[in-house]
């Protein structure tokens, strides 16, 4: 009796071991499926902001901690998709040597190029360094270079 119940599990896991290792590999993801989406739909700026904060909810004593967050310095986007290019209206007297850029956009992948400060970092937007140019890789394998303006 013992025999027979060895000899069905041995079957059972061969079998399985047949079924797993027989399966096709997986077909990769048809990106280009999506068509041309290089396109940027809105574009923000922003410098970073020192804040004091309580901590006092769980804890028995107040506690102030410094900590960094974004302000926004971007008013509004005007985007023009037949010229690729994105003006920014920017707050006045923002500092443009110490700020942030960030991308509303539908495509893979943003590409700073000609020098041009990588998204989320801070780095400097000065008009000397500008106009500033980017990248965008669309799914399907398109690419398109945007040109970005910041203005006051």
């Amino acid at each position: 009796m013992k025999g027979k119940i060895m000899r069905k599990i041995l079957l059972a896991t061969i079998a399985i071991l047949a079924i797993l290792t027989s399966c096709e590999p997986r077909i990769e993801f048809d990106e280009g499926q999506w068509g041309d989406h290089a396109y940027i739909d809105v574009v923000h700026v922003f410098t970073a902001l020192e804040e004091e904060h309580e901590l006092n909810e769980f804890y028995t004593d107040s506690i102030m901690v410094t900590g960094i967050k974004r302000k926004l310095e971007s008013i509004e986007t005007e985007v023009d998709s037949l010229n690729a290019i994105a003006t920014v209206k920017i707050n006045a007297g923002a500092d443009r040597s110490n700020m942030g850029i960030i991308f509303s956009h539908r495509s893979k992948s943003i590409e700073p190029l000609d020098g041009s400060p990588m998204a989320g970092i801070l780095s400097d937007f000065s008009e000397d360094n500008g106009p500033f140019k980017y990248r965008l890789h669309s799914a399907d394998g398109t690419t398109r270079d945007w040109e970005v303006i910041l203005i006051e």
